[in-house]
């Protein structure tokens, strides 16, 4: 069953929905790969395939609940008519509604729910399996408008971003730019996603934010490509917080850019906690932003306190090139060695995190680590520092040990 709404009646539901969010509960809609039963999203048992479908009918306070697969945007982001394979169509998230991906398709309730062991993908690989440049140019965009929205639990890939702009209620989303995501004039929480293999031949080769409050929670954002500013994230104006994240193995083709870049507004509305960002290359890591507890490979453009540039010592990181770029590969976990082991600001975590992107404890050995992914096992010399190249230094003839940082 395919429910077509243009967006016009869109905001009209979801005015009329924030007047009887207290009187009645919201309904979770479900969706799967493959509909079944009814396809009206009701229940797992009768789940629908059409992921912008339930976003559109979901009230405000509601949830949509997506089961393990690929998911592709079948409806276009302007007109939300169904256009199979045109690169104009994205998803496109809603206020006041929350949207979970990592489900096995029984749960009853959210905290059942494992994302890392059910990886949901939204893919812009809409045309030919493997062909980057018929894909859509967005992947997800977000009706304007301040009331809260939640996405959580998602792969976000594949985009490629080189088409006109487009108009969408208001906002102007401008092509080229923010091909993972783009937000206009919006506020948005997203955790624990990996946005990977986007590519915009503009700015924000994953995410555009432009005039936006955003929060990003144990989210990692590798692989993707930029022109020019903000390889992973381009910020204009507006504010974000970047927490347990981890940035890197991002490519940007000017080397006056890095793979973080603000504008806008003052470097302290653009906050980069517990966070790492490495191996993006040319040259800058992130620009005009403020950090605290958090591993830059390169400090130049960043102000803030406990900053370090020590390499994390990630499991199997790609070093980006433009022939490599952009990809879906790297591993960037963290080896028992990497200073990141115990670096974070605990009190920096929101409340209700108690997980990593691994779906693993979110502290361990009393305290947070930074980046996306928790170490599980105690490393047997938490003092150990990895060099620059990421090597440790041993020399049994040395009376007193250091931190093997050379």
């Amino acid at each position: 069953m395919n429910l077509i709404l243009p967006f016009k009646t869109i905001v009209f539901i979801v005015f009329l929905s924030i007047f009887s969010f207290t009187l009645f509960a919201q309904p979770v809609r479900y969706v799967k790969p493959v509909a079944t039963g009814l396809a009206n999203g009701s229940s797992w048992a009768n789940a629908s395939a059409d992921l912008q479908a339930m976003i559109n009918i979901s009230s405000a306070g509601g949830e949509v609940w997506v089961a393990a697969g690929t998911y592709k945007p079948t409806h276009h982001a302007v007109t939300g008519a169904i256009i199979p394979m045109n690169r104009n169509n994205a998803f496109v998230l809603l206020p006041n509604v929350s949207v979970y991906g990592g489900f096995a398709g029984t749960e009853t309730l959210l905290s059942q729910r494992n994302y890392a062991a059910n990886a949901t993908i939204l893919s812009a690989d809409i045309g030919t399996v493997g062909l980057t440049t018929d894909n859509c140019y967005h992947i997800l965009l977000s009706l304007p408008g301040m009331q809260p929205r939640l996405l959580d639990g998602f792969y976000i890939q594949e985009a490629f971003s080189n088409g006109a702009d487009i108009n969408l209620a208001g906002s102007l989303i401008s092509g080229g730019n923010g091909a993972g995501a783009y937000f206009a004039n919006t506020q948005l929480t997203i955790a624990n996603c990996v946005f990977r293999g986007n590519r915009s031949f503009v700015n924000g080769g994953a995410i555009c934010s432009h005039t936006s409050n955003l929060t990003l929670i144990n989210c990692v954002i590798s692989g993707n490509r930029s022109a020019y500013a903000g390889s992973a994230i381009h910020f204009f104006d507006g504010q974000a917080d970047i927490i347990n994240c981890t940035v890197a193995g991002n490519f940007t083709e000017s080397i006056n850019y890095a793979a973080i870049d603000a504008s806008g507004a003052a470097p302290a509305n653009f906050r980069l906690v517990n966070s790492i960002v490495y191996h993006n290359k040319p040259n800058f890591q992130a620009l005009s932003v403020e950090g605290k507890n958090s591993i830059l490979e390169i400090l130049t453009g960043t102000i803030g306190s406990n900053l370090i540039s020590s390499n994390p010592a990630f499991i199997n990181p790609v070093i980006p090139t433009a022939v490599n770029s952009p990809n879906l590969l790297g591993d960037y976990r963290l080896s028992n060695c990497s200073p990141a082991f115990n670096f974070g600001d605990q009190l920096e975590i929101p409340a209700g995190i108690t997980q990593d992107l691994d779906h693993n404890n979110r502290v361990m050995y009393g305290a947070a680590d930074a980046g996306a992914y928790e170490i599980q096992s105690l490393p047997f010399n938490s003092s150990i520092v990895p060099g620059a190249a990421g090597i440790v230094y041993v020399n049994k003839a040395i009376a007193v040990s250091g931190n093997g940082s050379s």
